[in-house]
């Protein structure tokens, strides 16, 4: 199994994603669809994300199971843990995406999490 470590600080950017989610609630499944071009496609595909709230304490932490399909997790469940601390004015926001299944994968995620979370930071910042 292969793990993926990043640190976002708040700073940045904008989105294109769509969201459903029992926030709050354990045991509650999601659904997140990114519509995304990749340089090395012609035209934006739709990028759909599963998976399960299983740890949740308001302000502090989340985790969550995160199933994709060929492009990240080629199906395998992995575990997805965002931890969150105070930070002068803002937040940090420490990211762990924890047992995916292999190289390729791997180094996908770690080119794709600074992306999405840039594009939360400008999400967060436009609602201030």
């Amino acid at each position: 199994m292969h793990r993926a470590r990043l640190c976002s600080e708040r700073g940045r950017s904008s989105s294109t994603a769509v969201c459903r989610a029992g926030i709050g609630v354990v045991n509650a499944v999601f659904f997140l669809e990114t519509i995304y071009k990749f340089e090395t496609h012609s035209e934006a595909q739709r990028h759909p994300h599963y998976g399960r709230f299983f740890r949740l304490d308001r302000d502090r932490l989340v985790e969550m199971t995160w199933v994709t399909g060929a492009e990240g997790t080629k199906g395998a469940e992995t575990v997805v843990t965002a931890e969150l601390t105070p930070h002068g004015m803002g937040t940090h926001l420490r990211l762990t995406h924890a047992g995916l299944p292999g190289e390729e994968s791997r180094n996908g995620h770690n080119h794709a999490w600074p992306f999405v979370l840039e594009q939360l930071d400008g999400r967060l910042t436009q609602q201030k």
